[in-house]
């Protein structure tokens, strides 16, 4: 990994299903308190073309259900650090996904230790 945690981003695509964007939008509240802005997307197409015009930056992406083949389709994106994924994938072999989280703080921890 390269870069400091002043270069990192979080972002943060929202499932597509209203029951776990629900489910997610109070992880997403209790991750920035006292942590770090997460930008949040219910658009794919907004997330990806925002992720590609943000070349120098390090991405740290958050899957809702729903987006598990991503990985698969943005293999060349050199700035996504790591992928964290809402459920199971076969995208899991891709080697930027850190696994699946389910627990809130689970997520944070990991994701606190990739940006540092």
């Amino acid at each position: 990994m390269r870069g400091s945690e002043d270069e990192s981003i979080c972002i943060w695509l929202l499932s597509q299903a209203p029951e776990h964007a629900a489910n997610e939008q109070v992880a997403i509240t209790e991750l920035q308190e006292g942590w770090r802005p997460i930008t949040v997307y219910t658009d794919v197409h907004a997330c990806v073309n925002d992720i590609l015009g943000q070349p120098d930056e390090l991405i740290y992406l958050r899957l809702g259900y729903g987006w598990s083949y991503l990985p698969s389709l943005l293999p060349e994106v050199a700035q996504i650090q790591c992928i964290y994924l809402s459920e199971p994938s076969n995208a899991a072999s891709d080697i930027r996904v850190r696994g699946v989280f389910c627990q809130t703080a689970e997520l944070r921890q990991q994701w606190s230790k990739d940006i540092q």
